[in-house]
This record gives structure tokens, C-alpha cells and sequence, in this order.
């Protein structure tokens, strides 16, 4: 059978205790196996600014203690689970687990439909779970959430809405959706923010820069279809096991104004409350976390993010860093972080330039996400050779080592033998301009050619090695 929407194989049965794909999706799980939700594990808490909902209701159609009765949990075990500002991460996952079977007990569509199973990822807006859509057999990932009612329903179900209407290669498709759940692929793999911090201090940039440039793609999309995603960061980015890497959780969506960067109009289906507060303190743009009405909600905020995301990507932490949230949200606001160099001094210049022009304090000053794009593409092109480059440094230096043996009755030996080390180093440079130490290390060696040309009487030699630093042409 060909590979379905979902990416999952569905293999038919060819005897009666082959595994299904019920069975294979549940036991990779129990056994620790990575299966990636589309809300991958927490990073600092998503904030939003929402003072008409001071106090949370439930507006299901059985009430609180209806589901809190059926999903057999106390009433300390509810409100741990849907009090804003908890800390929803030190919940069982079990009682997750029986309180989203408890809020959808009442649908029997969905019960005839999906099986619930393991808790697999929280978030700010709900919690996902391995779930089995029955009709087909095959492994889906079911967020539950908005059963607090009130304006976390309708941001829930403007999320459904929004994730379906952007069909994109990089954006988590959607296969279903009810009051409180939303069914999506189900792809084994891991966050970008897991995948940086795997890898860290060995990380593999230019890999990184291909994830960005793919979340490019997916925003470039977004925003020309009328969409901000508003909360782009390195843990609402999946990388699967084959390579997909799929931008997540919409829920703080929002349709922006700027109509020279859309060519779609945006559905009134969905126009969920907005908030100028809204997204990760670590990473928020300064006009949200200052509360600038007029660049609250604008594509700039995007790029913005994807230029924390690339900060990520090179110092394996958020830009505005604090234990206190509060301090994160002033360190965004005045756009106060800590410089590239400091934290890693051997990241590449070119894309700490990059990110510098995307988090600029000005939203007018930074790119759009197309250019950005193209900025990293251009990257990729000059140091997609870095293997090469860093071969032929290593010639350069072997090459400049039998130079230096060599002594004046040796001269002729040495003259080569230094030309093909600079040349070596011009190599790696061309290769791969941002090769850290390359060009100090190619400075060196027509320095110590100079001077060697010096002790050897060839003092034309010497000044236009010192002069032009320019390599003399070979007879």
C-alpha cells in the first residue's frame, strides 16, 4: 500500500498476530521510541495578555465537575491542569490523559472515531496525545484544549481554523477538528530546539540553516495568505526522522494589516481575539513586549523571531534569558541581549550579521522573510563546502611547516612550497569565506614568506609580498 497523507504506513495484516499500526504507534512510545507531537516539549511559557478572562470558566457542554467526575480526578488535580500561570509540567501525565478523556467524553463522534492514548507534549494551549483514527488504522496527534471555555475556546478553534486554511509542505497539516481537539500528523522526530541541543557545541550550522530556511518558506507563505504566526521560536519547529520540518502551534495567529505583503484575503471564519501581549518572553519582539498597538501584529515580528531562532541556532540559548519572566519581557522590550561574539566567538560573521538585522529595535529596518531567505541561501551557497575548505587549511598549514624547515641553501625548495600554502589558504577562503582563523592564519604565512624572501636577498620579492599580499606568479 503507498505511503499515505499522514506519512504512516498502513501495511495490510498477513497474519492474524501481525502488528498494526494501533499496536507499533503505542509500543514505540512505552518504549521510549521518539514520537514528535505537533507541541514539542516546554520552553519557556507562552504569555498572553488577556484581562477580559481574569478568572477561568468552563463553558463545556457537561461542566467541570461533569468531566472532573468522569475523568476520576480531584478537584486540586483541576486546577493544577487549568489554573493560568501553573505549572502545568509538574501534572501527570496520566491525569492529562484522563482529564482530555473526561472533556470529550460527551462527543461520541470523536469516540467513534479516534482512540486516545500517551500524553506527549503540553503547551500553553492545550496538550497533545498519540492518538488511532480508526477508520484508517494509523497513528494521528490529537491536541485537546479550550475546555476552559470563554475566549480559550475561541482561540483553540481559530487555531484549527488557521492550520487548515495554511497548506503549506512546512506547516502541520490537519485532519480533522471538534470543539476541543484537533487531529494532525503524527511525525516521529524531534524539536529544533532538542536537535540544537543535542548537537551543542558541535552543532551543524549549515544543517541549522537549512531548518530556518524551510521555516522561511512556511512564513513567506503565511504572511502572503494575511497570516502572523507570532510565536516562532526553536521548539515550535519540528524536524522529523526523513528530514520534514513542519512550523507549529498557530494558536497565537493572528491576521495582519499590511496588505503590500499578502495577496489573500483572510477568512472571517476565523478572527479570534488578539492580544498585544502575546508569545515567548525569551524571544518577543521589542514592539509586543513595549505594547506598540501599531507593530504589535505585523509580519516584521516574524522575522524578528526567525533571527532569535538563527541567535538560538549559534548560542544554544534564548535571546532575552531571565528567570523571571518579567525580566525576559523588559530585556525585549529595550531589545537588551547578549552579543553573539560573547557567547560563541567562532559563529560565522555573515550570519551573526543576519541576525542582527532581523532583531533590529526598528521594525522597518529588518527584511522581509523573502530577503532573509535569500540571505541564508546565499550562506549556504559560500560555506556549503566547509569540508573542503577546512581540507585545504590543513594543507596550508602542513605546506607552511615544510616551508619554515627549509633554510637559505634550500631556497628553492622553500619558495614553492610556500606558495602553495597561501594558495592553499586562498583556496579555503573561497571555499568557505567565513572560515574562523583562515585569513589570520594566511597573513601569517606571507609574513613568514616576507621574511623569507628577505634572508634569501630578494628584496622585490619581499615588498611585493608585503605591499600587495598578493601571491607572485609562479615560472
Amino acid at each position: 500500500m503507498p505511503q499515505s497523507e499522514a506519512g504512516v504506513t498502513t501495511a495490510k495484516r498477513r497474519s492474524t498476530d501481525a502488528p498494526t499500526v494501533r499496536q507499533e504507534a503505542v509500543d514505540q512510545t512505552r518504549s521510549g521510541g521518539r514520537l514528535l507531537s505537533p507541541l514539542p516539549e516546554p520552553r519557556p511559557a507562552t504569555i498572553i495578555d488577556d484581562r477580559s478572562d481574569e478568572s477561568l470558566t468552563w463553558q463545556t457542554l457537561r461542566g467541570p465537575e461533569a468531566v472532573r467526575n468522569s475523568a476520576g480526578l480531584t478537584s486540586e488535580d483541576l486546577n493544577a491542569l487549568t489554573h493560568q500561570g501553573s505549572d502545568q509540567h509538574r501534572v501527570d501525565h496520566r491525569k492529562r490523559l484522563l482529564l482530555a478523556r473526561g472533556s470529550l467524553d460527551w462527543d461520541k463522534d470523536f469516540q467513534q472515531r479516534y482512540e486516545l492514548h500517551q500524553c506527549i507534549g503540553q503547551g500553553g494551549s492545550g496538550d497533545v496525545f498519540l492518538g488511532i483514527q480508526r477508520s484508517l488504522d494509523r497513528a494521528v496527534a490529537i491536541k485537546v484544549g479550550g475546555i476552559e471555555g470563554g475566549s480559550h475556546a475561541q482561540r483553540f478553534r481559530a487555531e484549527a481554523f488557521i492550520t487548515a486554511y495554511l497548506e503549506h509542505p512546512n506547516i502541520v497539516p490537519v485532519y480533522d477538528a471538534g470543539d476541543c481537539y484537533i487531529a494532525m500528523k503524527q511525525v516521529r522526530g524531534e524539536s529544533f530546539h532538542h536537535w540544537i541541543s543535542r548537537q551543542w557545541p558541535q552543532v551543524d550550522i549549515p544543517g541549522g540553516i537549512e531548518i530556518i530556511i524551510k521555516v522561511c518558506d512556511a512564513l513567506a507563505y503565511a504572511h502572503d495568505h494575511g497570516v502572523v504566526h507570532r510565536d516562532i521560536k526553536a521548539s515550535n519547529v519540528m524536524v522529523g526522522d526523513y528530514g520534514e520540518v513542519l512550523l507549529l502551534d498557530w494558536g497565537l495567529a493572528a491576521p495582519h494589516r499590511d496588505r503590500r505583503l499578502s495577496s489573500t484575503a483572510v477568512p472571517q471564519t476565523w478572527r479570534p481575539a488578539i492580544h498585544l501581549i502575546a508569545g515567548t518572553p525569551g524571544c518577543m519582539p521589542p514592539e509586543v513586549a513595549a505594547q506598540r498597538e501599531a507593530d504589535a501584529i505585523h509580519p516584521s515580528c516574524d522575522v524578528f523571531c526567525l533571527g532569535a531562532m538563527l541567535y538560538e541556532l549559534l548560542t544554544a540559548r534564548l535571546p532575552f534569558l531571565s528567570d523571571r519572566i518579567s525580566s525576559s519581557i523588559a530585556m525585549a522590550a529595550s531589545n537588551d541581549f547578549p552579543p553573539i561574539e560573547q557567547v560563541n566567538p567562532q559563529a560565522p560573521k555573515a550570519l551573526i550579521a543576519a541576525q542582527c538585522r532581523a532583531m533590529h529595535t526598528d521594525p522597518q529596518q529588518r527584511p522581509t522573510v523573502p530577503a532573509l531567505r535569500e540571505h541564508l541561501r546565499a550562506w549556504l551557497l559560500r560555506s556549503g563546502n566547509e569540508i573542503e575548505a577546512r581540507a585545504s587549511m590543513q594543507e596550508g598549514r602542513q605546506l607552511l611547516r615544510q616551508a619554515r624547515e627549509c633554510d637559505r641553501r634550500a631556497w628553492a625548495q622553500a619558495f614553492p612550497l610556500y606558495n602553495r600554502a597561501v594558495a592553499a589558504y586562498d583556496r579555503a577562503l573561497h571555499l568557505c569565506p567565513d572560515l574562523p582563523d583562515a585569513c589570520h592564519e594566511r597573513q601569517r604565512a606571507l609574513r613568514s614568506f616576507s621574511i623569507a624572501a628577505l634572508r634569501s636577498g630578494n628584496l622585490q620579492l619581499a615588498r611585493l609580498l608585503t605591499g600587495n599580499r598578493h601571491l607572485p606568479v609562479v615560472e
